[in-house]
């Protein structure tokens, strides 16, 4: 067993926590080792290559609980490699990994397997892995990939840090990684399951999140990815908002909406699938309208031979009438109010092009507004009781 004493209940097992976490502080120069009392491969007679004084934990029976015994160096039980100034809380089951072990001063590490490599961590969880000036917690939580981690937060069942420093990662199997050929990536922050960060002061939210910096030693900072899947590549100083939102390989740009994408250097897209097509371009709405800055302003322009009903992201229609006479059919006014519509007729026929209101709802005064001359046109706004000529 792993005490002096035998623990006969489990209120006795309780007790003993209890007592670890409330009052059993390591002194100066002092360690405190606890163990998994069910492993038979820690008997107190076993004795650590390069011990620490500190204390065990001792049963007595006059006062039914655990108190700790001081230990002198040479004598009582701690981890190899223990560290000064070090808590470890943990132990090994039958056949089962090795113990929780502190390898240098002023750690604290608790949970079977649990390890810290350099001083000043907090590493919690089974097989968690702490490194220097680090918190780790959650089962296989690894803060050692590599030799050149410190000063993470690591939170969550598998979440890594490789090479990274002043970094957080919250979320199970969250990932923080080096910036590109082997150079060191720092203060990131990766939040969410599987959310990634592979560069420079930059944020990743939301599962499957994802930072990702493929130059070679080039600096990569400042992108924001915020949703499910929204990431940016390459994209120094971008932003993605939005489930599946992208910004690729441009800098200084904006990917705001759902399936929004941003491929064009300082340009900004804010809608549902809405994509760049230009450099300094703004999109605004979806994919069918945007605007441009500097420089005037660029719509969406459709063409058609059919009938047709104006959508709330169209903006200029032309309609070939050839075929036959032709009904452009105008949605109910409520929510619109300032939408504008330009509509043309461009065909040289005698086929006329009606523009229909919706319903009892009126044109200047009338339910429908004809075109019947080659390029002859109208611009439409929606007021708050009629539709507007201009």
């Amino acid at each position: 067993m792993g005490f002096r004493g035998e623990p006969r209940t489990t209120e006795e097992h309780i007790a003993y926590v209890y007592e670890l976490l409330r009052g059993l502080r390591p002194t100066p120069s002092s360690t405190v080792a606890a163990h998994n009392f069910l492993s038979p491969t820690h008997l107190d007679t076993d004795f650590a290559a390069d011990k620490a004084d500190g204390y065990v934990p001792v049963w007595n029976e006059e006062q039914s609980r655990w108190i700790p015994e001081e230990i002198e160096t040479g004598g009582g039980h701690t981890h190899d490699g223990t560290g000064a100034d070090s808590t470890v809380v943990g132990g090994v089951a039958e056949a089962g990994p090795t113990a929780a072990q502190a390898a240098f001063a002023r750690s604290v590490v608790i949970g079977d397997s649990a390890t810290t490599r350099l001083f000043d961590s907090v590493t919690i969880g089974w097989n968690a892995r702490g490194d220097e000036d680090s918190v780790v917690i959650g089962s296989d939580a690894d803060g050692q990939a590599d030799s050149f981690s410190e000063a993470n937060v690591l939170i969550g069942a598998f979440a890594t840090a490789e090479k990274v420093h002043s970094t957080v990662a919250i979320g199970p199997h969250v990932y923080a990684a080096t910036g590109g050929s082997g150079v060191r990536s720092e203060a990131n922050v990766a939040i969410g399951t599987n959310a990634f960060v592979r560069g420079d002061f930059s944020v990743a939210i939301g599962p499957s999140a994802a930072i990702w910096q493929t130059f070679n030693g080039a600096p990569f900072m400042g992108a924001i990815a915020i949703g499910q899947s929204a990431y940016c590549e390459d994209s120094k100083g971008s932003i993605a908002i939005g489930t599946n939102s992208f910004v690729d390989n441009v800098a200084n740009a904006v990917a705001i909406g759902r399936d929004a994408i941003a491929s064009h250097f300082f340009s900004a897209t804010l809608g549902a699938e809405s994509v760049t097509d230009a450099d300094e371009q703004v999109m605004l709405g979806t994919e069918f309208t945007h605007t441009k800055t500097p420089g005037g302003r660029r719509v969406s322009l459709i063409a058609t031979s059919s009938d047709h009903t104006l959508e709330v992201y169209e903006h200029a229609l032309t309609v070939d009438a050839t075929g036959g006479n032709r009904t452009v059919t105008l949605r109910p006014l409520s929510g619109k109010l300032g939408q504008v519509y330009r509509i043309k007729k461009i065909d040289s026929s005698a086929n006329t092009v009606t523009i229909d209101a919706d319903a009892s709802e009126t044109i200047d005064g009338a339910t429908t507004r004809v075109l019947t001359a080659q390029y002859e046109a109208v611009d439409l706004v929606a007021g708050a009781s009629e539709w507007h000529i201009f």
